[in-house]
């Protein structure tokens, strides 16, 4: 439940939304860093259970099933499906009538969690009762092909991401940009399968093009530095900006001019989302499910094309021109947070 974890940011939208009248949410995380959002769920009425590190199993076994031994829940709702068996079966042992497992990816890059995934899609008739995903490929991805899976869109507030011209021009200033700064920008965890490495040829390729171009990086993660020293060692440091995470994510939209997302895989990308209700162009990795595009924003390429070819897209993009609100396209491809978390609300109290 960190800012800036993609997970997190869609189970906070729903939570935001949800009447908390008919449905109370109660989070458990096994991995909390000093910025997460154990203050605001408080606020609205949840408790947050950290529990110790998985690697740490006895410990993580014991601490779960403390929790659910001392509480009547109706469903319990796992989306990190690494840990999620442990979960789904105490909450079995425990009686838990309702107990969903949800895909949120459509790839991974690491061989033994591979073995896992095909291990686990037999085990998950044993102890979940229903199956949800973000997208129809991360359904096949987690569950099999022949899974019958609740669609769960990942929805946003589509009023706060509208673009603003003012907000923009104050952003570029606190960022220190100029009004004419050719502004490209990405939002994800530093993670291989976030692709920085990538991101950071193109973007060399841009700045050798147009020495006022600037990239600006949102968010945190283990690669941080690596990343930092590569920007360095290609004599670029000085155009990216290393943003760090930022709970208003969406002012950063504003002042970008067009949004790369080069990921090796996703289950959705629900900042592509984000990046078209801003109304950016953007230049996407063909690795995530065509579903993303809900508005005709997304230029498609695949990352076998080389860095060069990108840059040449992200050129072709001119600064602002005129950015459209387009929330009632967004609404209409189901993505609007107000229309979507009533069905999920419809959802769970039918499962009830």
């Amino acid at each position: 439940m960190n800012t800036g974890n993609g997970n997190a940011s869609f189970i906070m939208n729903y939570y935001r939304h949800i009447d908390r009248e008919k449905i109370q949410f109660d989070f458990l995380s096994y991995s909390l860093s000093d910025d997460n959002y154990t203050e605001e769920i408080q606020q609205l009425g949840g408790n947050v259970y950290n529990a110790p590190n998985y690697k740490k199993l006895i410990k993580y076994i014991a601490y779960v099933n403390n929790v659910i031994s001392n509480s009547a829940y109706d469903i319990i709702h796992c989306h990190e499906f690494l840990v999620s068996v442990i979960s789904l079966f105490i909450a079995k042992t425990k009686k838990i009538k309702i107990r969903i497992i949800h895909s949120h990816g459509n790839s991974i890059s690491s061989l033994s969690k591979k073995f896992l995934v095909h291990l686990f899609r037999k085990l998950w008739p044993f102890f979940a009762t229903d199956y949800f995903a973000c997208s129809k490929e991360a359904s096949d991805f987690l569950f099999g092909r022949r899974c019958k899976c609740i669609l769960v869109n990942n929805a946003i507030n589509t009023e706060r991401f509208v673009f603003n011209n003012t907000i923009r021009s104050i952003t570029r200033n606190n960022l220190h940009l100029s009004d004419n700064a050719f502004i490209v920008g990405y939002v994800a965890r530093f993670d291989r399968s976030k692709n920085h490495h990538f991101l950071i040829n193109v973007f060399k390729n841009v700045v050798q093009r147009n020495i006022n171009a600037y990239l600006l990086l949102i968010g945190e993660g283990p690669l941080q530095d690596e990343i930092k020293n590569y920007a360095d060692d290609l004599g670029i440091s000085k155009n990216v900006i290393f943003y760090g995470i930022s709970k208003k994510v969406y002012e950063l939209y504003s002042a970008m001019d067009i949004f790369v997302f080069p990921s090796l895989f996703e289950g959705l990308g629900l900042v592509g989302i984000e990046a078209q209700c801003a109304g950016l162009p953007m230049i996407a990795s063909t690795k995530i499910p065509r579903i993303m595009q809900v508005t005709p924003l997304v230029c498609w390429l695949d990352l076998e094309s080389g860095p060069e070819i990108w840059a040449e897209k992200v050129l072709e993009y001119s600064p602002l021109q005129e950015r459209m609100d387009i929330t009632d396209l967004i609404t209409r491809n189901g993505y609007n947070i107000k229309i979507e978390c009533k069905k999920l609300e419809i959802e769970y109290l039918r499962l009830i």
